[in-house]
Order: C-alpha cells, then structure tokens, then sequence
C-alpha cells in the first residue's frame, strides 16, 4: 500500500540539447531558455494540481513539441511575435498551432503579477 505521507519528487531535463540542435541557426540559446522555463511552467502546474505527474508531463510535452518545431525557417509560425510578452507560461511564447488537449479549457495566469509588469 502507498504511504500516505510519500511526497513525489518531479524530475525533468531541459536545455538546447534535447534537440540536437543545428548551431548556423543561431537558436541554441533561445531553445535552451524556452526548455528551462517550460519545464519550470510544468513544475508550477505538477505543484497546483496536487503534484500530478501526468498533468505535468501532458503540460511539458504540449510545449516541448512546439519547441520541436522551432528553426529559423518556422520561427514565425510557432513563437508568437511580442517578445516583450513572453512569461513562464507557454502560451505566451508559442502559438500552439492546431491546439494542444493540455491548454484547452485551462486559463494559465502569467507568473509576474500584474502591478509588476511592464507596459
């Protein structure tokens, strides 16, 4: 039987090498910050959902497989444009083309809070 008081412990990879990337493109460290802070974005959710390790994984992966996609010739299709915007949650980078099950329904508030952000 699971021990009750058993607390789970989330570990994850993050960083431009999950993707073997191609250095001319110059994306390396754009990828390596993006993996850190979706990874960081799937910690906050595995910690609100009662550390839910299948909500977490759903969450990373959904971003994961747009970062996937990200190469200098896509790059405006799969980063949305207001780079000023991007924050910890996903959606603030990615433009999530086609819809992923672990976004829909689910309004994710920006890790700044409002009186902190700039204009």
């Amino acid at each position: 039987a699971p021990d009750a008081d058993a607390t789970g412990m989330l570990v994850g990879l993050c960083g431009d090498a999950l993707i073997e990337p191609f250095w001319p493109e110059g994306l390396g460290i754009a990828r390596g910050f993006f993996a850190a802070l979706d990874l960081v974005s799937a910690a906050k959710v595995w910690a609100e959902e009662g550390n839910d390790g299948q909500a977490a994984e759903s969450h990373f992966e959904s971003a994961f497989s747009q970062l996937k996609s990200l190469a200098a010739k896509t790059r405006t299709q799969v980063l949305r444009p207001d780079e000023r915007a991007y924050g910890l949650d996903p959606a603030t980078r990615y433009r999530f083309s086609g819809g992923s099950a672990a976004f829909r329904g689910r309004q994710r508030a920006n890790s700044v809070p409002a009186a902190s952000r700039r204009s």
